[in-house]
């Protein structure tokens, strides 16, 4: 999220080579921060591989869950309809697979509704509707309806994290709830919790979570950067 951030404010537009390489850099030196797909393709990277063919033919089926979680600044940056494309070509150049570019297109439109004043059920229904992946957009749908499954899987995990996001009204309630369904906790509780940062903005979040995040300073400016460069 950081690196897709600073890509943003620095090219002023998303770069496939400058997101690939500050991922490089942050994977050279913590490699634990990455899921199995981003690992593969960054490892193609440092050995040669172009951006535009170092996710083409994955040992694994590239639906992962990594791209829908880093995706937020896209949302924030570009107006609903841009990012929901943008989304899909970021979410391509580590997770090529439909189903994760779709999911994180919906999470990044809705967030660029609610942080330019929309409501929930605005973001909802307008991502819902834009989504062409129909898999995405029926699973999504049913929101508790259906099984909540907080797997490595992109839709899963994506379904976990709007269902907590559209019947919790609290940003705790959001993220406890997120948790408690246990799984890929940290993906659903951070792909939750930008979308309730977005519809609550930083007053809704518990002051002591933001004081006891490391490098909360240095993440609320980055916030703000992108703000100020995106559309409007």
């Amino acid at each position: 999220m950081i690196a897709l951030g600073e890509t943003l404010v620095t090219c002023l537009r998303f770069s496939a080579i400058d997101f690939l390489s500050r991922l490089l850099r942050i994977y050279e030196l913590h490699p634990e921060f990455f899921g199995p797909t981003s690992r593969e393709v960054l490892e193609r990277v440092r050995g040669g591989a172009s951006p535009e063919s170092a996710a083409s033919g994955l040992s694994g089926s590239g639906r992962t869950n990594g791209a829908v979680m880093r995706g937020a600044p896209i949302g924030i940056f570009y107006r609903p309809d841009h990012a929901r494309i943008l989304s899909t070509i970021a979410a391509a150049t580590t997770h090529p697979h439909p189903v994760a570019g779709a999911s994180s297109g919906v999470v990044n439109q809705m967030i660029s509704i609610l942080c330019r004043g929309g409501s929930k059920e605005e973001a909802f229904f307008s991502a819902l509707n834009s989504c062409e992946n129909r898999e995405v957009r029926n699973r999504i749908a049913c929101l508790s309806a259906a099984p909540l499954i907080p797997s490595l899987d992109a839709l899963e995990a994506t379904h976990v994290a709007i269902t907590c996001f559209m019947e919790e009204e609290t940003f705790a309630g959001m993220i406890q709830t997120a948790i408690s369904h246990g799984g890929d906790t940290d993906t659903t509780a951070a792909i939750c919790g930008a979308l309730g940062g977005a519809f609550l903005g930083a007053g809704g979040i518990p002051r002591e979570w933001i004081d006891d995040l490391e490098g909360a300073a240095a993440l609320l400016e980055l916030e703000e950067s992108v703000w100020e460069r995106g559309e409007r």
